[in-house]
């Protein structure tokens, strides 16, 4: 039962992780006062009424409510966008209802550079899904939006931990998304200068992109707090559930080394 470790320090045990470019560390234990663990200041402000605490995977966690329309805004996290971005986002997660997808991180108001999940909707309880994205702004019909995505569907228990994961290297476009420690998906996204394997699609929705122009910018909504109003059309991508433990960092994290996060909860 041990939290990440605080300011990027070594660990010399069993199952230790290398904390180097660790960029974002949340432990969350006290919602009304959200601080950065990694040393590096990188929580700009909490949006909407204090986080309520709860009972966590490492004590306390904190709970995300829409109605109170709650989210982490980020100072803009180094590394984690760019031709050269390499990066690791992590949390443990408690989904409790099945309202369609929500956001855990967020690198814009468009939605680039997100990890998402769902316990799928009222009507399709079992259509759950992780699902994390990059992509390029909107600007106007000659430059239509263009996006690469990859999905794992699986159908989440309410009211359970999860722990989810992706890492993501812009310059081989490697992606890999993590549920309990394990891959369940490893995807790969080309810019316009690869070579296209056979069957590739362009013109389809996901689009020849691999490099992130936005960095981490929020936890808990598309909105980045642009649009952080209530009806807006970002209102209804709100967070409703639990967090505890969200790591950010600048560097590709290994299997093992997600196993090894994983494994550091009680019973794990």
């Amino acid at each position: 039962n041990r939290e990440l470790p605080d300011n990027r320090q070594t660990e010399n045990i069993m199952g230790a992780i290398d904390m180097s470019d660790n960029v974002l560390l949340l432990h969350l234990n006290d919602g009304s006062e959200v601080v950065d663990a990694s040393g590096n200041d990188n929580v700009y402000r909490s949006l909407g009424e204090d986080l309520e605490s709860v009972e966590g995977v490492f004590g306390a966690g904190s709970e995300f409510d829409p109605d109170k329309q709650q989210m982490i805004r980020l100072n803009q996290l180094d590394g984690t966008y760019g031709e050269n971005a390499k990066l690791t986002m992590m949390s443990w997660v408690k989904l409790v209802d099945n309202i369609g997808g929500r956001v855990l991180f967020n690198g814009s108001y468009a939605g680039w550079n997100s990890l998402m999940i769902s316990a799928g909707t009222a009507s399709q309880p079992t259509q759950g899904y992780l699902y994390y994205s990059i992509g390029d702004m909107y600007s106007g019909t000659d430059n239509p939006v263009r996006t690469s995505n990859t999905r794992y569907s699986h159908d989440f228990d309410l009211n359970r931990w999860y722990h989810v994961a992706v890492t993501y290297d812009s310059v081989e476009g490697d992606v890999k998304l993590y549920l309990d420690g394990e891959i369940v998906k490893s995807d790969k996204f080309y810019g316009e200068t690869d070579d296209l394997p056979d069957g590739f699609d362009a013109s389809k929705t996901t689009r020849t992109i691999k490099t992130p122009i936005n960095g981490i910018k929020a936890i808990g909504n598309w909105s980045n707090g642009v649009a952080h109003n209530p009806g807006s059309q970002y209102s209804d991508t709100f967070f409703k559930g639990a967090l505890d433990e969200v790591a950010v960092f600048s560097r590709v994290l290994g299997d093992d080394e997600i196993k090894n996060a994983y494994g550091r909860a009680p019973g794990k």
